[in-house]
């Protein structure tokens, strides 16, 4: 995981590389103007759900308006973190090997840190659940 250190929109800093050390990461790169973005959230949110007491912890960063993502999320319950890429979007994605910049994008982060799944357009519950259960 990059060695960044993100805002969460409560105002706490998140250092990803350290902060959720330990657990399984499903990160998630998105944006509120983006459909397909939209649609899948509500299977991170059952994926959350679902495994969340194995050890899972999703986290979505989104690149995008920090008023636009509050809006989006005042009309959505989402059960794990956001947090702001800001003006580190661009690191971000060069260093999740996204350089297009490339929107949904999702990685797969083992327990000991290290990216072991990218996935370019959306990720569908079944086909995240299909490396999740081997890590968890």
């Amino acid at each position: 995981m990059p060695k960044l250190t993100l805002r969460q929109l409560d105002g706490w800093l998140r250092e990803l590389s350290e902060e959720w050390r330990g657990r399984v990461l499903l990160v998630n790169l998105w944006a509120t103007w983006c459909l397909p973005c939209r649609k899948e959230i509500p299977e991170f949110i059952e994926l959350q759900e679902r495994h969340g007491a194995a050890g899972l912890q999703v986290l979505g960063i989104a690149l995008d308006e920090e008023e636009r993502v509050r809006q989006y999320l005042a009309d959505h319950a989402v059960n794990y973190p956001i947090l702001l890429a800001g003006d580190q979007s661009y690191r971000l994605t060069e260093e999740l090997d996204n350089p297009e910049f490339l929107l949904p994008f999702s990685v797969i982060v083992n327990r000991s840190g290290r990216i072991v799944f990218r996935k370019t357009g959306r990720l569908h519950s079944a086909e995240a659940e299909s490396v999740l259960l081997s890590l968890l």
